[in-house]
């Protein structure tokens, strides 16, 4: 099968959920060699404190996400343990 030719699309990143960077990081960096690109950054429009990971080589990054307070839009699926929040392409035309 193939498609008609569009725009380029490419994984940019992986959003996974977690309670509390903090916890999760030493995992990512320690066990499965990611290292941080980014300090931990507040979004205030999403409730939450991110922070973004990548292995060298790689073309793509994970975020790390977290609530930023018991009233965070995030705060529900971190309980639930769903880390898969979002994939996140970027387009090129």
């Amino acid at each position: 099968m193939q498609f008609p030719a569009g725009p380029d699309l490419r994984l940019h990143h992986i959003g996974l959920v977690v309670r509390a960077i903090e916890e999760f990081s030493a995992f990512y960096i320690d066990v499965l060699h990611y290292r941080e690109r980014t300090s931990v950054i507040h979004d205030s429009t999403q409730t939450a404190f991110v922070q973004f990971f990548s292995i060298p080589g790689s073309d793509h990054y994970i975020e790390l996400v977290a609530p930023d307070s018991d009233t965070s839009k995030l705060r529900e699926a971190s309980r639930k343990g769903m880390p898969l929040n979002h994939l996140a392409t970027l387009v090129t035309t």
